[in-house]
């Protein structure tokens, strides 16, 4: 699939809803790498996608490592919880492939909150170390 402009947002308790800017990510045989900047921080992505369910690592240059977690809500989206030591419980996150005029979130694909039908499926812990060590 080759690189690919992406949308973003997380949320955390005392923090709302985070843009994740300049996100850009390559999708090939099952894994997945990337980089774009928030309100944190410059990161990078690696993980992997296995059937509808993504694992994501996101490393900030120089500091800590988020475990994302997350399903397939079509249209090239994603939405899950994700995960850090020194933050409980988290928060949700979107991930969306950017449509050729605008973001999905324009297009009313903004990432639903996080159910928890959808919770209990999502999986909790990544197959690989999705190539960092923290």
């Amino acid at each position: 699939m080759g690189h690919v402009q992406c949308s973003g947002w997380w949320e955390q308790a005392g923090l709302g809803r985070q843009p994740m800017r300049d996100l850009v990510l390559s999708f090939a045989e099952g894994q997945i790498a990337g980089t774009g900047v928030d309100i944190v921080g410059e990161f990078e992505l690696r993980g992997e996608l296995h059937g509808d369910k993504m694992y994501l690592r996101k490393h900030y240059i120089g500091s800590h490592v988020i475990e994302y977690h997350g399903l397939s809500v079509g249209e090239g989206a994603y939405t899950g919880v994700w995960t850090f030591a020194m933050v409980e419980p988290g928060g949700n996150w979107f991930i969306g492939v950017v449509a050729s005029r605008g973001s999905l979130e324009r297009r009313g694909f903004g990432g639903p909150q996080v159910g928890r039908h959808l919770v209990n499926r999502l999986p909790r812990a990544c197959p690989s170390d999705a190539g960092f060590r923290s």
